[in-house]
């Protein structure tokens, strides 16, 4: 949950080298006391699907959240509950600037639709950054966020066909942090389009 109330949840399975992705969610909200809500939420999954609906959870600054998710596909409803909790110190700690020599140099990455396909990404010590993937290049900008946490702001253009998001621009945020009791680095970038429509997630460990 981001200082302007955006918002992304990222979910997969969690194992010793890293986390392997199965989708993320994303939204826009709005912050009470104790309180966070979103009428706004997408669901993109690895099986292409994107869903929409709500969120609504309470928390405790700097310690836990937990809340509800509804969903809808269009003919049915699902509601899902959620818990959180801040990571060890030692892997990722939000109050503290991201650093572009963490992340910088060459990454064997996967995204979200790739069907297990590595990406050859290349991210350079200002910032660009540019990759391929079965006849997909893109490239882009991965800045540390001007609010100082530990997160990016990310913008990918894509190239042409065969593409998913031919010619287009997608933004969202990148997060880097070193997997618990280990010297391995997780890659996160999740993005979305102008239109919500389509939205894609690059994670990789090195």
């Amino acid at each position: 949950m981001l200082d302007d109330g955006t918002y992304y949840a990222i979910y997969g399975t969690n194992g010793a080298s890293g986390l392997t992705v199965n989708g993320f969610v994303q939204g826009q909200g709005s912050w009470g006391a104790t309180t966070f809500t979103s009428s706004n939420l997408r669901d993109f999954t690895a099986a292409g699907a994107t869903l929409s609906g709500t969120l609504s959870a309470t928390y405790t600054p700097g310690v836990s959240v937990s809340g509800t998710v509804t969903e809808s596909n269009g003919s049915s409803t699902v509601s899902n509950t959620f818990t959180g909790t801040v990571p060890q110190a030692s892997s990722y700690v939000y109050n503290s600037a991201a650093d572009i020599n963490a992340v910088s140099g060459n990454w064997t990455a996967y995204t979200l639709q790739g069907a297990g396909a590595p990406v050859a990404l290349t991210i350079n010590p200002n910032g660009t950054f540019s990759g391929a993937q079965q006849g997909c290049s893109f490239s882009g900008t991965l800045t540390p966020r001007a609010s100082g946490k530990n997160n990016f702001d990310v913008t990918v253009n894509f190239g042409a066909n065969p593409c998913v998001l031919a010619n287009g621009t997608a933004s969202g945020i990148g997060l880097s942090y070193l997997v618990a009791n280990s010297t391995t680095r997780q890659l996160l970038v999740a993005v979305v389009d102008p239109t919500r429509q389509f939205g894609t997630l690059l994670f990789g460990q090195r």
